[in-house]
């Protein structure tokens, strides 16, 4: 049974790297804003079926940007690093780094 899941978990991580590769694709190439905002949307949408429910903006390009609900800066600060390193940074070729902001 967990194997199965984990295939499914790292099947559902690969459409969604596609996704965000595609995206920064389509930002190079200065594609059409309606376009890059329905790929930002099935971003969104993959990032909630993994279990990310506090995502709730998207944006990407050579900086990503994403608010996070909830009030435990700790507990959002590890699992946006754990969101990075699972699908929003490619490790082989990108470093990433996390900032906390603060209204």
């Amino acid at each position: 049974m967990r194997a199965r899941r984990d295939a499914d978990v790292i099947e559902r991580l690969r459409r969604l790297e596609g996704q965000v590769r595609g995206i920064e694709r389509m930002v190079r190439d200065d594609r059409y804003c309606v376009d890059i905002l329905i790929q930002l949307a099935a971003v969104q949408g993959a990032l909630h079926s993994l279990g990310y429910k506090g995502a709730t903006k998207v944006r990407v390009g050579k900086l990503i940007e994403l608010e996070m609900e909830g009030e435990n800066t700790n507990n959002m600060e590890a699992a946006v690093q754990e969101m990075c390193q699972k699908l929003l940074s490619n490790p082989v070729i990108e470093d990433f780094e996390v900032k906390i902001l603060t209204p």
